[in-house]
């Protein structure tokens, strides 16, 4: 991808109508962790799977999953520092909106206007897009539902049924496909996901760690990071599963 100088700032359109700076952000999200978003029956999930750095890295270091409010959670794909600004920005709205309505904000109202702040970054000179996807998951008292909406670093906003970004979006899609996973609760779905992430490992020796996190009507629609030992058992289980699969395919071999 060359921008031939109609790269050197995001307010600049090529004669072909393309914003280079804002597709080199884009990469850098295609080419960061895996990143899942799934609206259940009964709730969303959102997880994320990153690759430690250092066998000297504590486990919960550099979070890719946030609470934004008490009722919204959200998962930042690509560069993690530009995530968590996003994130402190999406919670002042959901405090702001808050105080001025005297109701919790819906997840469709956040992700409309986490959509305008993201693009005033493509509009000014000197500013550099975020290079972030930002999935927000969470509970719209209004309309009594579950939302799961995707903001992209031109500040596009996407509701969705389901979502992956990162370098296994594309495995993630096609198991959130196979498995119907739309269809299920959040309760059914979390193997289903955490299995999914740990499979994207298979082939490397590298630490990693998984983050899960659910907004549901088991949680009273509140937005929780799963508990961590229930965590470490779906990815026990996960795990197991694999090392089964992994055999059985060289049984029949």
């Amino acid at each position: 991808m060359s921008g031939s100088g109609y790269d050197m700032d995001a307010t600049i359109f090529s004669p072909e109508g393309r914003i280079f700076q804002v597709e080199y952000a884009s990469k850098a999200v295609a080419e960061a962790s895996t990143c899942v978003g799934v609206n259940c029956k009964d709730g969303v999930i959102l997880a994320a799977e990153k690759t430690l750095s250092s066998g000297f890295v504590m486990e919960g270091s550099n979070k890719h999953i946030h609470t934004v409010s008490k009722f919204i959670g959200a998962v930042a794909g690509g560069y993690t520092p530009d995530g968590r600004y996003a994130v402190d920005r999406a919670r002042e709205h959901t405090v702001q909106f808050k105080d001025n309505f005297g109701e919790e904000m819906p997840p469709r109202v956040l992700a409309e206007r986490m959509g305008q702040f993201v693009h005033q970054f493509t509009c000014f000179g000197g500013a550099r897009p975020l290079g972030i996807n930002i999935l927000f998951g969470g509970y719209d008292h209004r309309e009594k539902k579950y939302d799961l909406y995707r903001i992209t670093p031109s500040g596009q906003c996407f509701r969705h049924f389901a979502e992956a970004m990162g370098k296994g979006r594309q495995s993630c899609k096609a198991e959130i496909e196979k498995h119907n996973l739309v269809d299920m609760t959040v309760e059914e779905a979390l193997p289903f996901v955490t299995k999914m992430l740990c499979d994207l490992h298979t082939e490397s020796k590298k630490p990693y760690e998984i983050e899960l996190g659910v907004v549901s009507d088991a949680t009273e629609h509140r937005f929780v990071r799963v508990e961590e030992e229930k965590k470490k058992q779906l990815v026990a289980n996960a795990l197991h599963a694999i090392e089964v699969a992994a055999n059985g395919e060289m049984d029949v071999e």
